[in-house]
């Protein structure tokens, strides 16, 4: 089982402390799904999440209730609780409170647990003790400290199948060694069954070579790139005349070009440029039906000029 450590936790984003907050504002949001009781969230209300270093005005998230209220969070990347961690703490709170008034409750995720009460006769304040007086100052305000054992809590609470833990906290995840070792593995379990000879095309090869944005793949994507504008330049060839189409179809050709269009303009821009796939999986749904139903118009009218035998390879052909 793997060690939540949070002084481990994979970097992320450029460090250990950009990763530990992205992980408590992970937590944050999927907490609204379970049953955790202090966790409660009314219905509708609505998740924000914010970046950049210093500018996140106190929060990097927080959750927008129905009635404007407002929860926030501050994730805190300390490896001690001293007097400079208190002051950075009591600074965000109120810089939190300044940005964001409608602030009910303000949580801090922390990644060690602090010291319990000293002993009667000891000098000075446990840091539980500095944590409270932090509470009592803010009688406005409902704090909560997210520490290590709770925040341990919370992460297996939200993460039943794994996925957070395993991508945070696994280091042998997906590296050139453990690819290795996975093949050496399939190569020693398949033993004289296997032949570096042998290679069989699936579906998911094509999958893995688009992933990894690789030659054979780009050489692909660029074949059907080229045939693809070929075909568009074929269309515009056959459509430029609307004297030339039925009457009914004006519209719905120049739906299908812009479509088209469109569609030219994503897949001509670089590999690695991030894409909308659900907008592009949208346009061409909408581009299959509107095709089917220029084809139905254009053999309406075909049947209607020239006869029912007209849609033949003879007819065609003459």
């Amino acid at each position: 089982m793997l060690e939540i450590n949070f002084q481990n936790i994979r970097p992320y984003n450029g460090g250990s402390r950009e990763a530990f907050e992205e992980l408590c504002c992970q937590i944050f949001h999927r907490l609204s799904n379970s049953s955790i009781p202090n966790f409660q969230l009314p219905k509708d209300s609505q998740f924000q999440r914010f970046r950049g270093a210093g500018g996140d005005g106190g929060v990097e998230a927080i959750w927008i209730l129905p009635n404007g209220n407002r929860w926030g969070l501050q994730a805190k990347y300390f490896d001690k609780l001293e007097n400079s961690q208190f002051n950075q703490m009591k600074d965000s709170l109120e810089t939190a409170v300044k940005n964001h008034p409608e602030i009910i409750k303000y949580i801090f995720c922390i990644p060690l647990d602090p010291t319990g009460k000293k002993a009667e006769g000891k000098r000075g304040k446990s840091k539980t003790e500095r944590l409270e007086e932090l509470k009592s100052e803010n009688i406005n305000l409902s704090i909560e400290f997210w520490t290590e054992s709770l925040l341990r809590n919370y992460l297996l609470a939200v993460d039943s199948n794994g996925g957070l833990r395993r991508y945070w906290f696994d280091r042998e995840v997906m590296t050139n060694d453990w690819l290795k070792q996975q093949l050496n593995g399939a190569e020693a379990q398949a033993g004289k069954r296997y032949s570096p000879q042998l290679s069989v095309n699936v579906p998911a090869f094509d999958a893995l070579n688009a992933f990894a944005i690789q030659d054979s793949w780009k050489a692909k994507f660029e074949r059907y790139f080229e045939e693809f504008t070929e075909n568009l330049q074929r269309w515009n060839s056959h459509v430029k005349n609307s004297s030339d189409l039925p009457q009914n179809s004006h519209q719905i050709i120049e739906n299908i070009t812009n479509q088209l269009i469109y569609l030219k303009d994503v897949f001509s821009r670089d590999y690695k440029f991030s894409i909308d796939v659900q907008a592009i999986s949208l346009e061409f749904s909408n581009l299959i039906e509107d095709t089917t139903e220029a084809e139905k118009i254009f053999l309406d009218n075909l049947l209607e000029k020239y006869g029912k035998n007209a849609d033949t390879v003879a007819f065609r052909q003459f």
